[in-house]
This record gives C-alpha cells, structure tokens and sequence, in this order.
C-alpha cells in the first residue's frame, strides 16, 4: 500500500487516498444510516417526512462530528 499524501508527501502525519475513502464512507454511511432509520420511523408512526428529513440532518451532523475527530490528529498543534 502507499501512504503518499495528497501532495505526494510519505510524511506519517499526511492523510492517504484510503484515509480519504474511508471518510467518504463515513459520510455516506452516516447519512444513509439517518434515512433509514428515519424512513422506519416515519412508516411506524405515519409522519413522512418528518423523521426522514431529521434523520439525514442528524446524519450528516454525526458524519461531520465523526470526522472531525478522524482529521484532528493530522492537522497539528
């Protein structure tokens, strides 16, 4: 595996193409996850879309949160 970073950098603390994919991954799978659940819920309590529309929004606060945490350690200081 290579661990270049975007700038073609071998530094530890540079983030690598699979570092990349896996907080896309992360994203879509927070946001896909929100839906779901949301679409669930939705059915159960015959209130579209309230829940669908709160669970991506949800969603995509936790995919930012999540990342956040993942990037911190490369940005330094």
């Amino acid at each position: 595996m290579n661990d270049e970073g975007l700038d073609g950098s071998r530094d530890a603390a540079s983030l690598g193409v699979w570092q990349l994919v896996g907080l896309g991954a992360l994203f879509t799978g927070n946001v896909v996850a929100g839906l779901v659940l949301g679409w669930f819920a939705d059915r159960h309590f015959g209130t579209s879309p309230v829940f669908v529309l709160s669970g991506i929004g949800i969603g995509i606060v936790g995919a930012f949160i999540s990342a956040w945490f993942r990037i911190k350690p490369f940005l330094g200081s």
